[in-house]
């Protein structure tokens, strides 16, 4: 976002990023190549939470691979972004916007400073106040260092040890 004329923000049209990355594949096999791109952890202190890739040739015409960090999408707005990416394919208009992110994030501004806000904080507070604790962990430290990397397992079960889990 920028500061339009009028003192607003807006959103900012000016390429950001490093914008689409195309790659030629030149044989190797398309399925390969998406899979090694999407195993590449982001790095989000380098980085946009976005990559846009280009694979193209071995006679597939073009493939665009998106992949988005968690941080920066929800299913709501994965199912936003294909929406708008499928209309610019098509060559149709966007309908203008409603409302944008700066004028919506104003608005719980001044309503979190509210008299309301005021009143709904302490509703719950006082309905809250008297509840046992549940006895649940807040917040969890993981216990080994979490990697991107999976693993198999192989795991043979013995058929009378499991024959009355039917």
């Amino acid at each position: 976002y920028e500061p339009g004329e009028d003192g607003n923000l807006h959103p900012s049209l000016a390429p950001r990023g490093p914008g689409v990355e195309l790659v030629a594949l030149r044989g190797r096999p398309l399925l390969e190549q998406v899979w090694a791109s999407a195993r590449r952890p982001f790095d989000l202190t380098s980085e946009p939470p976005l990559r846009a890739t280009l694979f193209q040739g071995n006679g597939v015409g073009a493939f665009l691979a998106l992949e988005l960090h968690h941080v920066c999408v929800d299913g709501w707005s994965v199912g936003q972004l294909l929406h708008e990416l499928a209309c610019a394919l098509k060559g149709e208009a966007l309908p203008p916007l409603q409302h944008d992110y700066a004028s919506f994030a104003a608005d719980e501004r001044r309503w979190l400073e509210s008299a309301d806000a005021d009143a709904q904080r302490e509703y719950w507070r006082t309905r809250l106040r008297d509840l046992p604790s549940s006895g649940l962990p807040y917040q969890r430290r993981p216990k080994v260092p979490s990697t991107v990397r999976g693993a198999e397992v192989p795991l043979a079960l013995d058929p009378e040890r499991t024959a009355d889990l039917d």
